[in-house]
């Protein structure tokens, strides 16, 4: 009888330990409610953050360096990888004519 009452009770408890809301729901309610804290007018959009921000003179400044430097790196990137390659070509050729 003990057994029989103990097994009722644990499925009982087992049950009733669901969650009452979706997974998604209970993320989307803890992701805003950490984000509310950071600033209260960012919203949460599935998984973008969309900021609400006045776009001003200064801030697209910003952006626009932002954008240059990265750009920048980049293409500095490129003339590496370009003269690195010359410089292995211009060898083999020198290579080449000195061995003619």
């Amino acid at each position: 009888m003990e057994k029989l009452f103990f097994v009722i009770f644990a499925v009982l408890f087992i049950l009733s330990c669901k969650p009452k809301k979706s997974l998604e729901d209970q993320l989307n309610e803890s992701f805003s409610n950490h984000l509310r804290k950071i600033d209260s007018s960012a919203t949460i959009d599935s998984v973008h953050i969309l900021w609400k921000t006045a776009v001003t003179q200064k801030l697209g400044a910003v952006i626009d360096d932002s954008v240059y430097m990265r750009e920048f790196v980049r293409i500095q990137g490129q003339l590496l990888k370009a003269r690195q390659k010359m410089k292995r070509t211009v060898s083999i050729f020198l290579n080449m004519k000195s061995i003619t």
